[in-house]
């Protein structure tokens, strides 16, 4: 097994955070020190964690195909969602989202 560098000591590492203020996933230099649930190896890493936020576990959000951004959906509207997906709210966006899964009921 490797050693994990020592606190501050390697170079800067491009890492990703949910920032709160935009709704959305940033980017930021780590120094290795990171202590935060809040650090993501990768973009999509963040992306899949924290806009599934509101989806039960095991269910993921629903991507529009187009622009592969979370679909918002409208709670006063009947089937806003794909077939097995549910409107559902995201606390970490205060945003609807369509939750579930494409192999739901296979």
């Amino acid at each position: 097994m490797g050693m994990l560098p020592k606190c501050g000591t390697s170079t800067g590492q491009t890492k990703y955070y949910f920032n709160y203020a935009l709704k959305t996933c940033s980017s930021y230099t780590s120094n290795g020190c990171d202590t935060s649930l809040n650090s993501f190896k990768s973009r999509i890493e963040c992306e899949d964690f924290c806009l599934s936020a509101g989806c039960k576990s095991g269910d993921a959000v629903y991507k529009d195909p187009n622009t592969n951004t979370p679909f918002l959906c409208n709670t006063a509207l009947q089937n806003n969602c794909p077939r097995n997906y549910q409107c559902t709210l995201n606390p970490l966006t205060q945003e609807h989202v369509c939750c579930g899964s494409d192999s739901m009921g296979k």
